[in-house]
């Protein structure tokens, strides 16, 4: 349905396309185009910068400062993790403000590429008036007294005209996709803002490379048609029917190479190996080892603090243990300020243990330091007790 719907855009646009051959129609048409699409770069690039704005700092709250934060670092990590931010958002940053410029840059360096390596006019309109001026040269060849070979003749140069005006139809569309592809998919790039979401600034960047791909070949088609068709018009050998109908199957061949072949260098740079069902696993994975992510912070988050409150306890009654072994002074106030002051310095005291353990290679590594802390501190003021208890 879509070749078919391009013969008939073609046809079209043919009286169009014959006509601007000479006046650099097609080329005009292309730069209105250009210039319109272009206008769209600077309100959309306000609206950009805020979202990219928005998901950076929350990249960086959750890359840098909260992970950070729960796998207990250190500052050689924390720094690490900072400059590995920097370098990201940094990326996509200037992605962002350069990408209207880059971005055809990279185009009409495929472009570039085609005409030096098929010695083919860059322009579409110098492409058409290759095709028109092949099909001129093989129409003059008619005679009227070989009327068969004549009308062979003929049917070639309309069908010269016709691929040639397929070949620069598929290089029109595929530039005018180019320009919505730089101006209006530019929006893909704020989505470069996080590791999240990133993939999708990345899709943009690879649909660049593969429409230019897709134009580099479609310009090395016309110069593999132009060759073959002028080597035929130039070719001293007698004019019979049967290279007539050669020289028609070798165009339609080329009108078939044109309808393919961009297609499949245009989907090797865009290729997705997670599409289909992969991706929605993939997907699926994904959220899940996310939600797993989470779900351990949250339970570390709950457990620390749960251990954290049992060595305060632990401590306090430690600090209470302790006043009750020692004479302690005669007031209210003074023994319950006396109790606060040891049950910091119950809770400081366990913490340089735990830490001196560690170090030392006395305890392992399992559990939180709060949960140690806590049954440091319960065992003192267990074997205080007993030595209090004892006659």
């Amino acid at each position: 349905m879509r070749r078919i719907l391009s013969f008939a855009l073609i046809l079209i646009l043919l009286p169009v396309l014959a006509h601007a051959q000479d006046v650099n129609g097609i080329d005009l048409l292309l730069a209105r185009y250009q210039a319109e699409t272009a206008k769209w770069t600077g309100p959309l690039q306000t609206f950009m910068y805020g979202t990219f704005g928005a998901l950076g700092t929350l990249d960086l709250i959750w890359f840098v400062g909260y992970r950070t934060l729960m796998s207990r670092g250190t500052l050689v990590d924390f720094v690490y993790a900072m400059v590995g931010e920097l370098v990201f958002l940094g990326f996509f940053g200037w992605l962002l403000t350069t990408f209207n410029v880059t971005a055809p840059l990279v185009i009409q360096g495929f472009r570039y590429a085609a005409q030096q390596a098929g010695g083919t006019p860059v322009s579409p309109n110098g492409i058409f008036a290759q095709g028109m001026q092949i099909a001129s040269a093989v129409i003059h060849q008619m005679s009227i007294v070989q009327p068969a070979n004549s009308l062979g003749l003929l049917l070639c140069g309309v069908i010269v005209v016709l691929c040639f005006a397929w070949i620069v139809t598929s290089i029109v569309l595929a530039l005018v996709e180019s320009y919505f592809i730089v101006s209006a998919g530019q929006i893909m790039l704020m989505f470069g803002g996080s590791h999240f979401t990133y993939d999708k600034a990345i899709a943009l960047l690879w649909q660049v490379v593969g429409v230019g791909l897709k134009i580099y070949i479609l310009q090395l088609i016309a110069a593999v048609g132009t060759a073959f068709i002028n080597n035929w018009v130039n070719t001293p050998a007698p004019l019979t029917l049967d290279n007539i109908l050669i020289e028609i199957g070798q165009v339609i061949i080329l009108a078939g190479i044109t309808a393919g072949i961009p297609h499949i260098f245009e989907r090797m740079a865009t290729y997705n190996g997670t599409s289909g069902a992969g991706g929605l696993v993939a997907a699926g994975g994904a959220l899940i080892a996310a939600g797993t992510v989470m779900g351990r912070a949250i339970s570390s988050s709950i457990t620390a603090a749960a251990g954290g409150s049992t060595a305060v306890g632990a401590a306090s009654r430690l600090a209470i243990t302790q006043q009750n072994a020692n004479t302690g002074p005669g007031s209210t106030s003074s023994r319950a300020a006396a109790i606060v002051g040891s049950t910091v310095s119950n809770l400081a005291s366990a913490k340089a243990t735990d830490i001196y353990r560690g170090l030392s290679g006395q305890r392992s590594n399992l559990g939180q330091p709060s949960w140690r802390m806590a049954a440091d501190l319960k065992e003192r003021q267990r074997l205080l007790s007993e030595n209090n208890n004892t006659p």
